[in-house]
């Protein structure tokens, strides 16, 4: 356009010539007669090929068991928590690798700075790299605790309760500059969502093992609760005074608000069963074993809530 020859390396422009990825761990542990624990945190940073891409991430977990009255009851407990950030690049590698490498990068008569090639489908990746943004970013806990009770007086027979409960969060963002003339629809929008889940379960089981004279016999029997539950967002805008506002003042886009939309949702559904099963072995040459478990949804239609499953 201005008369110079250009040649440009549009996959070297578009990419780093190295990435690094580094991790960091530290682990506690001990024990006494009763209790033993070990705890550990992890920090991982990974930098992508492509400009403006890498994920932080740290990672905490701990574990532990206890016994107590003299052995009857036992615990276990385990818990982990993540968080994390990816930097995703909003380029586009097609472009990068079939372009005209006689188009330059820049171009300081566009509002934007950068070169706009003509022809459909056509754009400046280097451009969108820089001038667009989107991340995410996001929590995530998971914790149980199971307690189980040795029956002494019946060997064999243990009593056992588990309950975990799992948490999500997760929220995206993205901007796209005021000066980003390639694409003047998309200019200046700006987006955030949320997802978030809480998922609970709760289980009681008893079991038994033991063998005679050549038999031996293993069943378990219980019941089992889960209860799921789901909620999030969206928003998208554009028309704001300034880059600045982007994704942190949504509301404050255009006047007449034609480039607002809004959505939500939330859903929840439980899941129950009932379960059994026995196992019998005769002289290690004859076994058979036989279940039946009982599972009611809330998704399941009005009058059949219940399904049977039996199997042998």
């Amino acid at each position: 356009a201005d008369g110079q020859e250009y040649n440009t390396d549009w996959m070297a422009a578009a990419t780093k010539k190295a990435a690094v990825t580094h991790n960091h761990n530290i682990a506690l542990s001990g024990a006494t007669k009763n209790f033993s624990y070990r705890g550990a945190v992890t920090y991982k940073y990974a930098e992508g090929l492509a400009l403006n891409t890498d994920r932080n991430e740290i990672i905490a977990k701990f574990a532990a068991d206890q016994s107590a009255l003299k052995g009857w009851l036992k615990f276990s407990y385990d818990f982990s928590y993540m968080h994390y950030k990816n930097n995703y690049d909003c380029g586009d590698f097609k472009q990068a690798a079939t372009l005209n490498p006689t188009y330059p990068i820049y171009d300081s008569s566009k509002l934007s700075g950068y070169f706009i090639p003509s022809g459909s489908g056509l754009s400046n990746p280097i451009a969108a790299t820089n001038q667009k943004e989107s991340y995410k970013q996001g929590n995530f806990f998971r914790g149980s605790v199971k307690a189980t009770i040795d029956i002494k007086a019946v060997p064999g027979l243990k009593l056992n309760g588990f309950v975990a409960l799992e948490e999500g969060d997760n929220y995206s963002y993205s901007y796209v500059s005021q000066k980003y003339d390639t694409d003047l629809a998309v200019a200046g929008q700006a987006t955030r969502n949320v997802d978030m889940s809480f998922n609970q379960l709760y289980e009681v089981t008893a079991d038994y093992a033991g063998s005679w004279n050549g038999h031996s016999l293993a069943t378990v029997i219980g019941w089992s609760y889960q209860k799921f539950f789901y909620d999030g967002s969206y928003m998208k805008n554009g028309g704001f005074p300034t880059d600045y506002y982007k994704y942190y003042s949504m509301y404050d886009g255009q006047t007449d608000k034609d480039k607002l939309n809004v959505s939500s949702y939330r859903n929840s559904n439980v899941l129950a069963s009932g379960f059994a099963r026995v196992n019998y072995n005769y002289d290690e040459r004859y076994l058979i074993s036989a279940s039946l478990r009982a599972e009611g949804s809330s998704r399941f239609g009005e009058n059949h809530k219940w399904g049977w499953f039996p199997a042998v």
